[in-house]
């Protein structure tokens, strides 16, 4: 996998304990964010081509993995400008906000679509039946990690902050947008 997708699952993933985010820092991230994930695409050949760590769904350890191969490939100092002249303060605070604004959209999306409890009981009963089916245990194995992962995840989303969720909620569509959501 390249880092793009880890860059990528770090914007979408994250629980930060920060303050609430506020109607100024989503329309700001609104404005600033389609230019810094373009720039962020266009320098995906400068990425080492390492395989992601284990933790993966560990949201500050993507973080840092993502910052550190941003450093390596020496482009930190050039998306640090970038995401100053936005008005953030440094790359881990656009990260922040970007996390929040993301868990909050997909909380959202989770409450909309399928509730929080429905989703967690298909996973789960997922999990039970790996046992019973006919494949290599190796396969298995692989299966339940990433059903590991997106329980992970989903635990991770239903806990966003509700004044996260609701300052995000008013901008859902624009922000679904940027994230590219299917509509």
């Amino acid at each position: 996998m390249r880092i793009l997708t880890a860059i990528a699952l770090m914007l979408i993933t994250g629980l930060v304990l920060a303050a609430d985010l506020t109607k100024a820092d989503v329309e700001r991230w609104i404005k600033h964010a389609p230019e810094l994930q373009s720039w962020i695409e266009q320098q995906e050949n400068e990425f080492d081509e390492e395989t992601l760590p284990d933790d993966i769904f560990d949201q500050d350890a993507m973080a840092d993995y993502g910052i550190k191969q941003l450093k390596q490939a020496g482009l930190y100092d050039d998306l640090n400008k970038r995401v100053k002249k936005a008005g953030y303060a440094n790359v881990e605070s656009w990260i922040i906000d970007s996390q929040k604004i993301s868990m909050a959209y997909m909380a959202i999306t989770l409450e909309n679509e399928q509730g929080e409890q429905g989703t967690k009981s298909e996973i789960l009963a997922q999990k039970k039946e790996l046992d019973a089916l006919d494949m290599p245990e190796e396969s298995k194995i692989m299966m339940a990690a990433m059903l590991d992962g997106a329980l992970a995840m989903l635990k991770t989303v239903e806990a966003a902050n509700p004044a996260d969720k609701a300052a995000v909620k008013a901008y859902f569509t624009e922000i679904g947008k940027i994230l590219g959501a299917e509509d």
